[in-house]
């Protein structure tokens, strides 16, 4: 089967990761190693495919909402994170490894 899916399933400007690399077969690899069939063989089966039932829609709906919500009072009255020696610029530390030296400068520091 054509590991490339169809040009109307996938836009174009998700055909590319910002670095060159196919998007699509790093997806396809991930998925087909943990649900051991292709993407393009997924087949949704009302009443049998994960969260297509109401049951376990909701769950996974007030779950999510849980987690949310509940970390965010927890957080609340928590103190903030300071982060202590050099700070390396988290704009350009993608694309310029340079920047994570904490001798470097670099031109989005706002120091």
């Amino acid at each position: 089967m054509n590991s490339t899916p169809d040009s109307h399933l996938v836009g174009t400007s998700a055909s590319l990761s910002p670095d060159g690399q196919q998007i699509w077969s790093i997806f396809e690899r991930a998925y087909t190693s943990s649900f051991k069939y292709a993407p393009q063989d997924f087949r949704f089966l009302a009443g049998s495919t994960p969260m297509s039932t109401w049951p376990s829609m909701l769950s996974v709906l007030v779950a999510y909402y849980s987690i949310i919500l509940g970390g965010r009072e927890i957080m609340r009255g928590a103190a903030e994170l300071h982060l202590q020696g050099a700070q390396p610029c988290l704009v350009c530390s993608v694309r310029n490894p340079a920047c994570l030296d904490a001798r470097a400068t670099c031109a989005h520091d706002p120091r």
